[in-house]
């Protein structure tokens, strides 16, 4: 006698892959498990139960959005619309000339700054000389 099936010869079983041999039909245990298998497949493959009333709601629904136009034709107008407005908005900001806050030059400790490096550089003497001069008074 052939041992009990295991889980892939019942799952072969499930998908009609594989038949009942002889031991599955003198087996109580397997033919218990095949049982439960067929109830488990049976609930799984069965069409599930859609009332009339349900299908019927779902077709006045549709009937109900097909006569009423007014609502979607009312987006078609009014999303171009809008969109231009925006874009319009949106190229007169662009095209607008700014003026960018007038700021001085320079402040008055560049002016200081420019002036000591043009004296520097006017002098004809180099500045490490200058703490020579400063130990000789004359």
């Amino acid at each position: 006698m052939r041992p009990h099936w295991g889980e892939p010869d019942f799952t072969r079983w499930m998908f009609g892959v594989q038949d009942e041999d002889e031991h599955v039909r003198g087996c109580p245990q397997c033919q218990a498990e095949l049982s439960r298998l067929s109830v488990v497949r049976q609930s799984v493959t069965a069409e599930p139960e859609v009332s009339n009333e349900f299908l019927a709601a779902q077709r006045r629904s549709i009937l109900n959005r097909l006569q009423e136009p007014a609502r979607w034709m009312r987006a078609r107008v009014w999303a171009p619309v809008s969109a231009g407005v925006v874009f319009a908005a949106l190229g007169v900001a662009l095209l607008l000339p700014t003026k960018p806050a007038q700021q001085p030059m320079f402040t008055e400790s560049d002016r200081k700054f420019f002036t000591e490096i043009s004296s520097m550089e006017q002098s004809s003497e180099p500045r490490a000389i200058e703490p020579i001069h400063n130990m000789f008074e004359e």
